[in-house]
């Protein structure tokens, strides 16, 4: 949900994970 794709831009923007970054396009 969109909560879910806020969350992921965050930690995406903050620390790339092995999942989330790229998920998120980061």
């Amino acid at each position: 949900m969109l909560g879910v794709t806020v969350l992921a831009a965050l930690l995406s923007s903050r620390d790339p994970g092995p999942i989330i970054g790229p998920a998120a396009g980061g």
